[in-house]
């Protein structure tokens, strides 16, 4: 995802806008982003920042006026694991972050069967991401090499190496290792001075928990014939994000994304239809079928993408089912009242 960031980082850059990225996506993190770019907050420029969690090439961000890191904090190492899954579950989450800069406050926590990512970053300046894979995939690759890997610290016991970005205060790079036999995890470092020792020591303090429940702001039906495949979860300046997606091959869509993202949406959402009662946005293309709907000034977005031999007309209406199959849950403000069981 990559894949693959919002209104306070997009109010920021604006004066002065970062170098383009190139993101490599899967074809439902391309849907979350087609949805953030409707809804007028998830826009294209977020994708400078943001790196989601499927595997693909991406280029990292460069940060001005970068800040020596906090001062090291001593912890007991993660005890080691012996084994990782072969796959991950999307609804549980692994990585369970030791030590990280105070000042990074915005975070992304992303899971697909293949890669885990959990990202935090500053308003102005900073931005680390701990990416784990699953044995047999490749960690992720930033774009912006400017030398080949060389010898690093151990990462509690265990060999690692050093990429550096390009040169410069704020070109960073990543540390790569193996946080179970065969499976890679890399700590990427951006915005720090010695951000190779930030690395070591965000790397060092990672634990990779037995799991936790991922909690979704609301419920929905899942779709005909398809899987879940990813979720992500994010708060920014303490709005909450969250995208769950399907894909498959059973049904007349082949995939389908559920996301929240902050309002109030710009421009005003034009509603044109109802759903059980409920003012929505239906669109539709030869190619997908999105239904908005507002809720308080936030959005919910449902995107289905037509299946290949099947009709505009019968994707339609099974994402007007999963749409209105839609319920929030708790309240935004408060994750704990959130659901652990999001699909239906």
């Amino acid at each position: 995802m990559d894949e693959t960031r919002t209104r306070a980082l997009l109010a920021e850059i604006s004066a002065d806008p970062s170098p383009p990225t190139e993101v490599d996506l899967d074809r439902v993190v391309v849907l979350g982003r087609r949805q953030r770019r409707r809804t007028g907050r998830w826009v294209a420029a977020a994708a400078a920042v943001v790196v989601l969690v499927v595997a693909g090439t991406t280029v990292a961000l460069l940060r001005p006026d970068p800040v020596r890191p906090a001062p090291a904090v001593t912890a007991p190492a993660p005890p080691p694991v012996t084994a990782a899954p072969t796959s991950f579950d999307p609804l549980r989450t692994l990585i369970e972050p030791g030590w990280l800069p105070e000042e990074l406050k915005q975070v992304t926590h992303t899971v697909s069967p293949t890669r885990e990512t959990y990202e935090v970053w500053g308003y102005t300046w900073g931005d680390i991401t701990i990416d784990l894979v699953v044995p047999g995939t490749k960690g992720p690759f930033y774009g912006g090499q400017t030398a080949a890997p060389v010898p690093a610290p151990k990462v509690n016991g265990v060999p690692s190496t050093w990429t550096a970005g390009p040169k410069g205060k704020s070109g960073g790079g990543w540390l790569t290792w193996e946080w179970a036999p065969g499976a890679q995890a890399v700590v990427r470092v951006l915005g720090f001075e010695d951000a190779r020792t930030v690395a070591v020591r965000v790397a060092s303090s990672t634990r990779a928990g037995a799991g936790k429940p991922v909690t979704m702001p609301f419920t929905v039906r899942r779709p005909t014939g398809l899987t879940l495949v990813h979720t992500s979860v994010a708060r920014v300046l303490g709005s909450p994000e969250a995208q769950i997606s399907f894909n498959g091959d059973g049904g007349a869509a082949h995939a389908v994304t559920v996301a929240l993202a902050p309002g109030p949406p710009s421009p005003p959402l034009d509603v044109n239809a109802t759903l059980n009662g409920v003012p929505v946005r239906i669109e539709e293309t030869s190619l997908e079928v999105t239904i908005q709907r507002q809720s308080g000034p936030d959005v919910y977005t449902v995107t289905c993408q037509v299946r290949k031999g099947h009709s505009v007309a019968e994707v339609r209406a099974e994402c007007e089912r999963v749409g209105g199959s839609l319920r929030p849950v708790g309240s935004l403000a408060d994750d704990s009242t959130w659901t652990t069981t999001p699909v239906r």
